[in-house]
C-alpha cells in the first residue's frame, strides 16, 4: 500500500478500516496486523521505498515477534506449580497526598504515588492500568527449597527486559531462600506503564542460577554459542530464538508462569 498522512495520521476511507487509503504518488509501506486486522504496533509500519532495507527490517521485526511469542508460550514442564508467589502493588502518580499511610514518595524524582491496589499476578491479569502507573513487586518463596527467581517483562513494543534481577547484579542476588519474603525496592525492580497496550510479566524459577540477560531482546548474546550454558539456559535460548534441539531439563528443577 502507499499511505499518505493528514495531521500526522494515515488517511483512511472509513474510520474502522484496518489499512489506510493508498495513493499512487506515495512511497510503498508494509504494515503488520493482528488477527483482528489492527496494526500490531505503531513501529510496525515498515517503509518499502528501499526494498532491500524494507525486507531486512521486516525480517528483523518478524524474528522479534517470533521470540516474544515463544517466550509467552513457554510453560512449566508437567504443569508444575510455581514455588514463588508474586504480589504486585499498583502505584498511581498524584500531585500531593494527605493520606500519608496510603502514599509513598518515590526516589529519582518520581514524586508522590498513591497505592491503588495489591494483586497476585493472576489477579492483575486483564486489569486496565493508567498510563504512568508503577508496579512494585514482592516475592514469597512458599516452598522448602531455595529458588532463583526472575521477573521478565515483555513490552508492547516487543522489547524483552529483566525486571528482577538487574542482569549486572551478581548471580546470587536472584536467590530467594526457603520461606523468605522479599519486598523489591524501586531500585531492585519495578515496571513503569509508560506505553499503551498489553504488557506481559513472566516469572521463571529455577534451583540453579541462569543468566537473565539471555532473554533480553535488545541485549541477547550467544556467548560464543551454546557451549558453557547450563541446561535451563540452553532451553531458554531455544525458546527465545526458536531452535528445537536438545531441550531436556528435569521437571522438578524449574517452573514458569
Amino acid at each position: 500500500m502507499r499511505p499518505s498522512l493528514q495531521n500526522g495520521q494515515p488517511i483512511r476511507t472509513a474510520v474502522e478500516d484496518a489499512l489506510p487509503k493508498s495513493f499512487p504518488q506515495q512511497p510503498p509501506a508494509l504494515w503488520i496486523l493482528t488477527p483482528e486486522q489492527r496494526l500490531l504496533n505503531k513501529n510496525l509500519q515498515i517503509p518499502f521505498n528501499n526494498p532491500r532495507r524494507g525486507i531486512k527490517l521486516l525480517r528483523d521485526n518478524l524474528n522479534k515477534l517470533a521470540r516474544v511469542r515463544e517466550l509467552k508460550m513457554l510453560q512449566s514442564p508437567g504443569n508444575k506449580t510455581l514455588p514463588i508467589a508474586v504480589q504486585t502493588t499498583v502505584l498511581s502518580p498524584v500531585k500531593s497526598c494527605s493520606q500519608k499511610a496510603n502514599c509513598v514518595r518515590l526516589p529519582y524524582g518520581l514524586g508522590w504515588h498513591r497505592k491503588t491496589g495489591s494483586y497476585s499476578l493472576l489477579a492483575i491479569e486483564g486489569r486496565s492500568l493508567s498510563q504512568n502507573d508503577i508496579l512494585t513487586f514482592s516475592l514469597h518463596n512458599e516452598s522448602k527449597k531455595n529458588y532463583y527467581c526472575y521477573l521478565i517483562n515483555i513490552g508492547v513494543d516487543g522489547a524483552i527486559s529483566a525486571i528482577f534481577p538487574n542482569p549486572e547484579e551478581r548471580i546470587e542476588y536472584a536467590r530467594v531462600r526457603a520461606g523468605e519474603k522479599r519486598e523489591l525496592t524501586i531500585k531492585e525492580g519495578v515496571l513503569m506503564t509508560d506505553q499503551v497496550g498489553e504488557e506481559t510479566i513472566k516469572l521463571i524459577t529455577s534451583t540453579q542460577p541462569i543468566d537473565v540477560s539471555l532473554l533480553e531482546q535488545s541485549k541477547f548474546k550467544r556467548r560464543g554459542g551454546m557451549k558453557g550454558l547450563n541446561p535451563l539456559e540452553r532451553l531458554l535460548v531455544h525458546a527465545v530464538h526458536g531452535r528445537r534441539g536438545d531441550r531436556s531439563k528435569r521437571n522438578d528443577n524449574w517452573a514458569t508462569g
